[in-house]
């Protein structure tokens, strides 16, 4: 599950038994929340002392998630919960701007819109019959895969 809010961008999954690595079963009552950019984690640790503030912050160097966290499913749910109660504000990315500056969360879904919009371009061919709004979201994937090197969900971007 994709989470966006203002504190920040994670990729909540469950976690795995044992030692966590691949092909060990699923762990449905653990979640590892995971996150891109190590302060987004330690901003949802700051809002949710009571569930988060003894789990540590591990890391993975060469993932697509280099910063992961390991909760269990309930505090998890509490936690969405509370995210959502929170909401008082009328725009998201302003609000995410406000917390997080104008490089947030709040603009991956752009850089994920304009994998599609690459896409269809592909099949079509020429730019100029790109789909409404493709050009316009190309523009911002260029400006977001610069902030990540290039690169997003495992997809190396033309930039």
């Amino acid at each position: 599950m994709w989470v966006f809010t203002k504190h920040g961008f994670f990729s909540a999954v469950c976690s795995r038994q044992g030692d966590g690595k691949h092909g060990q079963p699923v762990d449905t009552d653990r979640i590892m929340v995971r996150a891109r950019i190590r302060g987004h984690l330690e901003a949802l640790k700051k809002r949710f002392p009571d569930f988060l503030g003894e789990c540590e912050i591990h890391e993975f160097a060469g993932t697509d998630y280099a910063y992961r966290l390991f909760v269990q499913k309930y505090a998890w749910t509490q936690m969405l919960a509370g995210l959502a109660e929170e909401t008082d504000y009328d725009n998201f990315k302003s609000e995410v701007a406000r917390y997080q500056g104008r490089n947030g969360a709040a603009y991956e879904p752009f850089a994920a819109r304009s994998l599609v919009c690459d896409a269809q371009v592909a099949e079509i061919g020429e730019p100029q019959e790109m789909p409404r709004g493709c050009v316009e979201q190309r523009v911002r994937q260029l400006a977001f895969s610069e902030r990540l090197g290039c690169f997003v969900r495992g997809l190396s971007l033309r930039c």
